[in-house]
């Protein structure tokens, strides 16, 4: 069927946040000079954690399978200081987005469900 108005909105609210996620995570030098990788790392975090934000806000009742499918898609990377910067960086986005800091304030510490 056709989109409907609130999903096409949604949508456009989750690529505006991964695309400022990855712009400041780009922007970020991190803690001291960081490698390539690690660049990529951020990035990659941010933009992960930001579209995440975004559709908990949008669809809170699906948060436990949001949670499920951020866990996978950060579960490559490791647990290092640029992706915890990277994922700061994703949450202050999806609040840019969303207009609020709510978001931040209500998820101040980062849970992400461990896939072990």
């Amino acid at each position: 069927g056709e989109p409907t108005a609130q999903s096409a909105r949604g949508a456009q609210l989750v690529q505006e946040a991964m695309q400022r996620a990855d712009q400041a995570a780009r922007s970020a030098n991190g803690s001291g000079n960081s490698a390539r990788g690690e660049s990529t790392q951020r990035r990659e975090a941010a933009v992960a954690i930001a579209a995440y934000a975004i559709l908990e806000h949008l669809y809170p009742e699906q948060q436990i399978d949001l949670e499920v499918k951020l866990a996978v898609s950060l579960a490559d990377l490791p647990e290092n200081a640029a992706k915890a910067e990277g994922l700061v960086i994703g949450r202050r986005s999806a609040a840019e987005v969303l207009g609020s800091n709510s978001l931040i304030e209500r998820r101040a510490a980062v849970e992400v469900p461990s896939m072990k």
